[in-house]
């Protein structure tokens, strides 16, 4: 829980045998699910993410999904947020199964959806410096912290927002 808002961690993961545990190990402990999609990787991503589901550690906060033909970082994401839709998850946020972003980020960027800086119904882009997509603010209202990331994208979009999300579209 973040603030009293439940959290999942999507991480769409096509061949990360190698970083998809970094990712997992790294994971601020305000996250309460971790939803990793293995979008049929052809190395050991899935059996990766499979013994980390088996330690009594993670519980049910580890969710693995596995897609049986590769759908695209695109299709991974959309299985996610229909997963955390399908359970009422107040916010979703992604990070790739790379290890790319720093989790260290993610209190910001919760805080602007938990702030209603963030228009309600559309992820929010974050690349390096900038912040685009569609939003109802100027980037000078961006608050400080959102503007000194240090690495990677984000999205992070309230799953009220996913009522209507259809993946298959």
């Amino acid at each position: 829980m973040y603030k009293e808002k439940s959290v999942a961690a999507v991480v769409p993961a096509y061949n990360e045998e190698k970083l998809i545990g970094r990712v997992i190990e790294t994971m601020p402990d305000f996250v309460d699910w971790i939803v990793v999609v293995d979008d049929c990787s052809s190395d050991r991503t899935a059996q990766e993410v499979a013994g980390y589901c088996e330690q009594d550690a993670w519980g049910e906060k580890l969710i693995l999904i596995r897609h049986g033909e590769n759908r695209g970082v695109g299709g991974a994401i959309a299985s996610g947020y229909k997963w955390c839709r399908d359970r009422e998850v107040d916010v979703a946020a992604v990070m790739a199964g790379d290890a790319q972003m720093d989790p260290d980020d993610l209190p910001a960027l919760l805080g602007c959806v938990r702030l209603r800086l963030v228009q309600r119904t559309w992820p929010v882009r974050h690349s390096s410096a900038r912040v685009s997509g569609r939003t109802d603010f100027a980037l000078a209202r961006v608050p400080a912290e959102l503007k000194s990331f240090k690495s990677g994208s984000f999205y992070v979009v309230p799953c009220s927002s996913l009522a209507e999300f259809d993946p298959g579209q």
